[in-house]
């Protein structure tokens, strides 16, 4: 039995992961959920060299982050790619100076199928994916009512390839009756400052128990 000393763990997406990330007051992880599940997780195996790195670009859609794939991700050889991609492929089509930008359902698919299968064919590392959300108490809103195909579609793939999904808009909807879109979001997307630390909570219950599978080797 051999105990590996070392983990590397990369981020990637859109605004959510980035979230300042470049800006000398945040650098290198941002301020978002990523910095807290970092900490989180340093904190739980002190004794562990841990690596994250954090690779999300404010704006980015499916399409440009798999236009990066290669030098942003799979390069890195992470041992777990945590991905957070496609409020924007959606957001774009209500954005009439960027409708040109949008991705819908079926590019949606096809771009993530790319970039899961080029980590599969390369560095081979374990996949999150966290699906997409929106803290929306409007049910009929339309943006959130399309949003549920992109969140489809992750489920379906992370079915297929057998990787990890982060259901997060079940539990945001769990509790809309309590916690009003407004407390979550100024704008029903970006997360304030607590519910980054929220989704932190819910990565971490998810990796805390996988990270053990790379500690113990042999």
């Amino acid at each position: 039995m051999v105990l590996k000393k070392t983990v590397k763990l990369l981020f990637t997406g859109d605004s959510i992961t980035d979230c300042g990330r470049n800006n000398p007051a945040y650098q290198p992880l941002g301020n978002g959920y990523v910095y807290f599940a970092a900490y989180a997780l340093m904190a739980k195996y002190p004794d562990l060299e841990i690596q994250i790195i954090n690779t999300g670009i404010s704006g980015n859609t499916s399409t440009q982050l798999l236009n990066r794939w290669k030098t942003d991700c799979t390069d890195y050889k992470a041992d777990i790619i945590t991905i957070l991609i496609g409020i924007n492929d959606l957001w774009r089509r209500y954005e009439k100076d960027k409708v040109s930008e949008a991705v819908y359902p079926e590019q949606f698919e096809a771009n993530y199928r790319q970039m899961i299968q080029m980590v599969l064919n390369s560095c081979k590392s374990d996949i999150i994916i966290i699906e997409p959300f929106m803290f929306c108490n409007d049910k009929n809103n339309d943006m959130f009512k399309e949003l549920k195909h992109y969140q489809k579609i992750c489920a379906k793939l992370a079915t297929e390839y057998n990787i990890t999904l982060l259901n997060l808009q079940s539990e945001i909807d769990s509790l809309s009756a309590c916690v009003s879109s407004e407390k979550w979001s100024a704008d029903m997307v970006h997360p304030n400052l607590w519910a980054h630390c929220w989704i932190s909570q819910r990565w971490n219950d998810t990796v805390f128990g996988k990270i053990k599978k790379y500690i113990i080797k042999g």
